[in-house]
């Protein structure tokens, strides 16, 4: 399961430093930051997040669903 978390959570923890990076060295200005961050946070972090979500068995799913009701 940790190996399920930290696949879904790596592309977003890499993409955050990236941005960092990218903010500290100065190559956007403030509007094009804002473009950039909206279009991260509407379509790239939830299809990341989803995709995190495909990839996990139906079995650990269903698992995890019946610890979660007892």
């Amino acid at each position: 399961m940790l190996e399920v978390i930290i696949a879904a959570l790596l592309p977003i923890i890499i993409t955050l430093m990236i941005g960092f990076f990218a903010g500290w060295r100065g190559d956007f200005t403030a509007n094009q930051a804002a473009i950039l961050n909206k279009m991260v946070l509407r379509y790239a972090l939830p299809m990341t997040l989803f995709s995190g979500i495909l990839s996990i068995p139906k079995a650990q799913i269903y698992h995890q669903v019946r610890r979660f009701l007892s």
